[in-house]
């Protein structure tokens, strides 16, 4: 017997539906009111001595079963379905057989076509009191591999999940005309499903959303990071030597993973806190005894902590989604208590960044969907609007930082510089910028910001930019970071190519990092050595070679390239995040996110 490969496509039909559909399912109830059995009843299509087939009746417009005994796969006879009316569904069904919800159905059967196009073979479930569930249908067609010959046909369905019999029918339907021959139609069942193999890593990828720097219990300045995964990596690594320390997952108290981490801050006693999607927890790490705890969710109802900042007396303060929160967490009660929410309106649903005024001790909160700015006084209660942005998105990053609060605003994005002591913005709307956040300030009064800056010749770098907290001047330095900025800190080296004080950063999501000493200007941009992790699969599809391929998210992990004849995966890394494939003229062609971009994949 020849192998084949089955079309099928599934149509559920509910209420009205069924007046639409062919004649073929409004004859059953008449023609076939036996009781289901528990096997298909004369699956050889055999005649009686009267002439006639027991297990099957007419289907749709036919007036009888009709058979044939010149055209046999096996046995004396075989079914006959002839149409020769494009308004008319002709055919045979048979009687019913009892199915119990979710059991596995497989229906094959010997097909032979003759002439035409459009022949069917359906599974069709039934409730108790008569009324269908679903249908599954395969293509003769698509089933027969050279016409004039006997071919194998076969159709699997779950019977749905109030099921509790089905039958089997060979037809064509309504516009459809043609001559094709059925043989041997059996049926198997099984409450069993089938084998699940765990296939492993498809799509790996080293995305870091944010980091945050402090000592760990040996004094060393250390980089605190969360790479993106299933779950997320929480990492630590040595500022100077880039060494990896320790390594922990997230994983949150109801054991769903956290497959990313958009804010970690370390508090002023020295631990850490992460905040997680998608299931917006709160982690500590403390690194004297280099344990990670789940604390749990501070808002119940959100599900990511956008932002924490540090606050005094080793307390932390975040804001969330989608209820547009902020929370604060107090190390000496150990609990999150919920302060307040800024929403006002259906579609303001995020802080998405936050600064504390330790003189004010005045939380500054950035909301999104409508960008706003609010304050938020934490021995009062008392908050406020400070400014709105008028056709902008978000307030997408806050520091607070000798005396001024710097803000990013998107879209643009763009900067501005608010003080609180006079409630003025002295910076609007600075195009030059292109940060996540800004440093504190330095030792020598600037802060740090970076943009993807035009160059003479044409082309554009990341430069590194500064902002002097003395005369409120600010410009590029010229310095090529190799990325926007995502993190800023200061650190001592002790190296001779970095004395003094050196401002240390990451530089875009994918793990290189920026040294730029504040003496000597002399700059270095690295790739860390952080691991890639296994991401969550985003889309998956085939390949015109029978591999199956898969890609991952957020914004990707490469293209993962199955194997099923050799169980071998192959990882091209370089693309980013396939929302979609296509196929054409033996190629695969990929839509791929960010930039818009389009592959084309040769598997030859």
């Amino acid at each position: 017997m020849k192998k084949f490969r089955p079309y099928s496509t599934v149509i559920l039909i509910v209420g009205l539906i069924l007046s639409i559909l062919s004649p073929a399912f409004d004859s059953f109830a008449g023609a076939a009111g036996a009781p289901p059995q528990l096997s298909l009843v004369n699956g050889g299509f055999e005649l009686d001595d009267s002439g006639n087939m027991p297990g099957w009746h007419p289907d749709g417009a036919a007036e009888k079963v009709f058979s044939s005994q010149e055209k046999v796969f096996e046995g004396k006879s075989s079914l006959l379905i002839k149409d020769e009316s494009t308004s008319g569904a002709y055919g045979a069904i048979s009687d019913p057989v009892k199915t119990a919800p979710f059991e596995n159905v497989v229906l094959t059967a010997q097909v032979f076509k003759e002439s035409g196009a459009g022949g069917k073979a359906d599974l069709r479930f039934f409730k108790q009191d008569g009324t269908l569930l679903s249908v599954v249908s395969a293509l003769v067609d698509s089933s027969v591999s050279e016409t004039g010959k006997w071919s194998s046909l076969r159709l699997a369905a779950a019977a749905p999940k109030d099921a509790a019999y089905f039958q089997a029918a060979f037809y064509t339907p309504n516009e459809s005309v043609g001559v094709f021959y059925a043989d041997e139609a059996k049926i198997s069942t099984s409450t069993a499903p089938g084998t699940i193999t765990n296939l492993g890593p498809q799509s790996t990828s080293l995305t870091i959303m944010t980091g945050a720097y402090g000592k760990d219990k040996l004094g060393r300045d250390v980089m605190y990071t969360v790479a993106q995964g299933d779950p997320a990596q929480f990492i630590v690594s040595d500022v100077k030597t880039k060494e990896i320390y320790d390594q922990e997952p997230l994983v949150a108290l109801d054991g769903s993973n956290a497959t990313a981490a958009w804010a970690i801050t370390v508090a002023t006693d020295g631990k850490v806190y992460v905040g997680s999607t998608p299931n917006g927890t709160l982690f500590q790490y403390d690194p004297n005894t280099q344990a990670m705890r789940t604390i749990g969710k501070p808002v119940p109802s959100d599900t990511v902590i956008w932002v924490l900042v540090p606050g005094k007396d080793g307390k932390v303060y975040g804001g969330t989604g989608y209820s547009q929160s902020i929370f604060e967490y107090d190390p000496a009660t150990d609990k999150a208590t919920v302060l307040t929410s800024f929403k006002t309106a259906s579609k303001e649903q995020h802080v998405r960044s936050l600064a504390y005024d330790a003189e004010r001790n005045t939380l500054y909160v950035g909301g999104a969907d409508v960008a706003k700015l609010y304050s938020y006084n934490l021995t009062t209660g008392e908050k406020k609007l400070i400014t709105g942005f008028g056709g902008k998105t978000s307030v997408y990053d806050l520091q607070y930082t000798a005396g001024k609060l710097f803000i990013r605003v998107d879209p643009g994005p763009v900067m501005y510089v608010y003080t609180p002591e006079n409630n003025t913005l002295i910076v609007k709307n600075n195009p030059e910028y292109n940060t996540r956040g800004f440093s504190p300030v330095s030792p020598d009064g600037r802060v740090f910001y970076t943009y993807y800056e035009p160059k003479p010749d044409g082309g554009s770098q990341w430069s590194l930019y500064a902002y002097d907290v003395n005369t409120g001047q600010y410009g590029s330095l010229g310095i090529d970071v190799k990325g926007p900025a995502i993190a800023f800190h200061y650190v001592e080296l002790n190296d001779p190519k970095f004395p003094g004080v050196t401002l240390v950063g990451l530089a875009g999501n994918s793990g290189r990092a920026f040294y730029y000493n504040l003496e000597t200007g002399y700059t270095e941009t690295p790739e860390l050595p952080l691991p890639p992790q296994f991401v969550e699969l985003f889309n998956i599809g085939k390949s015109v070679d029978g591999k199956i391929l898969s890609s991952g998210f957020i914004s990707g992990g490469g293209l993962g390239v199955y194997s099923p004849t050799q169980d071998k995966t192959t990882l091209y890394s370089s693309l980013g995040q396939v929302e979609g494939y296509a196929t054409l003229n033996g190629k695969v062609y990929f839509g791929v996110y960010p930039r818009a971009s389009i592959f084309e994949y040769d598997p030859a």
